[in-house]
Formats: structure tokens, sequence, C-alpha cells
């Protein structure tokens, strides 16, 4: 009988041990409940993230995320630009010649801009602080300092500094969504459109002019990308393609103008 009353001591202390063991029944359910909470806002993120695509306007989308990246405080940019000539000769095989114009990157901040690169294979770099132009020297490296008001194609170079030159139209037509793409790791919606410009340079000497543009998803979207390419009217082989990449929206530093030596 004591060997008895021992065992069924024991079996009730397992019991004891396994029923504190694991968690009582309301705490499992909360648990469970906070699980499936947190899988169907999980869910529906993503659901809503895919189906926004579907459901935005193609042109109210992008003329958001142009306004939203050219209204930014700052901003950083890279810009391309190159002519391809296509080059057929006694009906050999079709070569491809590339002429750089332009490679620039630069910053913006407020009115105050700073870029560096060249231009038809001459270095340049120029800061426009407080409405002075200031421009190093490609030889000698020196630095001229110039308001911008006593400089006669002062609104030329202003353009030159201006990565939203390139984007003033005068109607921007129909607009395709294409579709969302992964470029870096990064997801984008990109859109394809052949706008009129306000650029009458380009207008004159360049037709079929389309632009490719990239945007961030959502509702609040940016441009990080577009590509803009354009057939000369005079020689249709050739085409003029310039690329930009926008960067850093409202997390560039205040530019200020460079030490003179």
């Amino acid at each position: 009988m004591i060997k008895n009353t021992k065992k069924s001591t024991q079996i009730k202390n397992n019991k004891k041990q396994e029923k504190s063991a694991s968690p009582p029944p309301n705490r499992r359910r909360l648990l469970v409940i906070i699980l499936f909470l947190l899988f169907a806002i999980m869910a529906g993120t993503w659901l809503w993230q895919q189906n926004y695509a579907t459901t935005f306007d193609p042109n109210e989308q992008l003329t958001k995320g142009m306004e939203n990246t050219f209204h930014s405080e700052s901003y950083a940019f890279k810009s391309h630009s190159t002519l391809y000539l296509d080059n057929t000769a006694n009906n050999a095989q079709q070569t491809r010649e590339e002429r750089v114009f332009a490679v620039i990157e630069g910053e913006k901040n407020g009115s105050n801009r700073h870029i560096s690169g060249s231009v038809l294979g001459t270095d340049i770099e120029m800061y426009l602080v407080d409405g002075t132009l200031h421009r190093r020297d490609s030889i000698d490296g020196t630095w001229h300092s110039v308001p911008m008001a006593n400089i006669a194609q002062g609104a030329m170079l202003t353009n030159e500094m201006d990565p939203q030159y390139n984007f003033h139209f005068s109607e921007i037509g129909g607009v395709e969504y294409v579709g969302r793409e992964n470029i870096n790791g990064q997801k984008l919606d990109k859109f394809v459109f052949k706008p009129i410009l306000e650029d009458k340079w380009i207008v004159k000497y360049f037709g079929d002019i389309t632009f490719t543009i990239w945007l961030t998803t959502g509702r609040n979207p940016y441009m990080v990308q577009s590509i803009i390419s354009a057939v000369s009217k005079e020689n249709t082989a050739a085409t003029l393609v310039i690329e930009n990449y926008f960067s850093n929206f409202n997390q560039v530093d205040p530019i200020q103008a460079p030490v003179m030596q």
C-alpha cells in the first residue's frame, strides 16, 4: 500500500509540472490571435502594394512622381548625354558609334546647386550659391565668381545646372504604365510617354522624343531614373539618349560656395 501511495503522488506531481510548463488556455488563445493579426496585416500590405499599381491613373501617378522629385528641398542627380550613330558601309555589318556629349553629377539644395563632370570633353565644375556663379577654370583650376545678373548667358548656364530643364512639357500626352521592375534591388514602376517639349532646341533638331521613367512604388512616388531618347531629323541613324538618375531626396547638406585660393 505504501508503494502505491508513492506512485500516485509522483503521477500527480508530474501532471502538475506538465500543466505548469504549458501556457494557460487563455494565453494560448491570445497568442494565436496576435499571430493571426500579424499575418493578416502583412498579407494585406502585400496585396495593397500589388493591387495599387493596377488602380492608379498613370498620368496622375507620373505627374505626382515628377512633382515630388522636383519640389523636394534637396536631391542628388547624375546625367549622361550620348549620341549614338548607326553606320552601315557597303552593305557590311552595321556598327554603332558613341559620341558622349556630357557626363554630369551634382546636388541641389533650395536655389543653390553644385555640378561637376565633363561637357564635350571639357572638365567643368560650377557652384550657384545665393545668386552668384562660381566656375572653376578647366586649365589652371582657379575659381572665377560672377553674379548671375551680370552674365549674358545666365539663363543658359542655369538650365545647364538644372536637371529639371528637360522635364518642361507643353503637353504630356498619353502615359503608358509598362509594369513593375526590380532595378538594383529596388521595386520601381515603369512609365513610357511621348510629350511635347517646351525646349525649342530639341524639338527643332530631334523628333520621336520618348521618355521612359521609373518611379518608386506607392502613393507618394519619386522619380529615381529616366531615359530620354530622340531621333535626329537630319540623320535618322542618329539617336540622342539622355539618362538621368535621382537620389537622396531631402537629405543633401547645405551647398556652400567653394573656398577661393
